[in-house]
């Protein structure tokens, strides 16, 4: 969006400086899965039971993690993306119940050092990059919203970002209606998005929001209105009944002024 490129760049900057980080903490958390994963494997070849569940949770983890990044570079797709995201959560799926199955052991069975620390790493980095990911998205959903909120408040001035292409779209509309008509085509409505959609109902929200807000305030200065109102009409009204007992003339004053000394 040409209006407001410098928003648009600071924030496609932030999104794809934020993956990066990201795929980078997988990949470091995956290193030190993998070490874990190989060493309860070593330390459990003569316990078939769990032989087996740290085997399978290995595979599971390894499978999801070459799926990552097999289709990293891939963004639109979005039966890819789809599958990306559920192999993802079955990779952290894999993650905790190992983590879970290495705590039962180590209750059941005193752990050396070397488990230990293995176990705590992978423990704290695998809690970093939850919080991680949870930030990211979070920050990728808001953004998506904050960016097609502004390109829709600034499609009115779509002739100020770009205007010929604006030119050339207002002079082929009635070319098109014409053209649909000959050969019998129907015009497609363009419909919103669901991001769209969304920040249509929050701003139909927020301006009921404002005219309850504007609707009390003018409330407000309304009563304040009356209020000063009276204050000023009653003391007019004072004076006017003061002056109404005062004498109007000297004569009626020397009168008031003989009664008293009487």
């Amino acid at each position: 969006m040409i209006i407001i490129e410098r928003t648009t760049a600071v924030v496609d900057k932030t999104i794809r400086d934020l993956q990066r980080v990201s795929f980078w903490i997988a990949i470091v958390v995956q290193v030190i899965f993998l070490c874990l994963y190989g060493l309860r494997i070593y330390t459990n070849l003569n316990h078939i039971v769990y032989l087996i569940i740290y085997s399978f949770l290995t595979v599971m983890s390894l499978f999801g993690f070459i799926f990552y990044l097999a289709t990293y570079q891939i963004k639109k797709d979005k039966k890819v993306l789809g599958t990306k995201q559920g192999i993802k959560i079955l990779k952290y799926f894999a993650n905790a119940i190992m983590i879970i199955v290495v705590i039962v052991e180590f209750v059941q069975r005193k752990p050396s050092d070397l488990d230990i620390i293995i176990a705590a790493l992978s423990i704290v980095f695998f809690l970093i990059q939850i919080v991680f990911e949870l930030v990211r998205m979070a920050y990728n959903r808001y953004s998506n919203l904050l960016m097609t909120a502004l390109g829709m408040d600034f499609a009115k001035f779509g002739m100020l970002a770009d205007p010929k292409s604006y030119i050339l779209s207002k002079l082929d509309n009635p070319l098109e209606k014409i053209s649909n008509k000959i050969t019998g085509v129907k015009t497609e409505k363009k419909e919103l998005t669901k991001t769209e959609q969304y920040v249509e109902q929050l701003t139909n929200e927020y301006k009921d929001q404002k005219k309850v807000v504007k609707k009390a305030k003018l409330d407000k200065e309304k009563q304040k209105i009356k209020e000063h109102s009276k204050i000023i009409f009653g003391v007019f009204k004072k004076k006017k009944r003061k002056e109404s007992v005062l004498p109007k003339d000297d004569k009626s004053i020397k009168q008031i002024t003989k009664n008293k000394s009487s």
